[in-house]
């Protein structure tokens, strides 16, 4: 099921991680409390599946050796969900 139509129904959080097992934690823990996530081991692969209005809290690792989550924030443009 793609996030465009997660987010017709439901919350959906995206989880920005390169670490695999980090990404699996975060994601069960959010499923287990019934909150529908999708990771992406990367801030250039959660962007190209964005889509404005759809996802509504993006949870990023705040040092990737890419683009850290940080900067990735600061950077990610008014569409996007504000990074807490």
């Amino acid at each position: 099921m793609s996030a465009k139509d997660i987010c017709l129904f439901r919350t959906l959080v995206a989880i920005v991680d390169d670490d695999l097992a980090g990404r699996e934690a975060l994601s069960e823990l959010l499923q287990v409390m019934d909150v529908a996530c999708r990771t992406f081991d990367r801030a250039e692969a959660f962007m190209a599946e964005f889509e404005p209005d759809c996802f509504d809290c993006p949870i990023t690792d705040v040092s990737m050796p890419a683009s850290a989550g940080l900067i990735w924030c600061g950077n990610s443009g008014a569409s996007v969900p504000p990074c807490r």
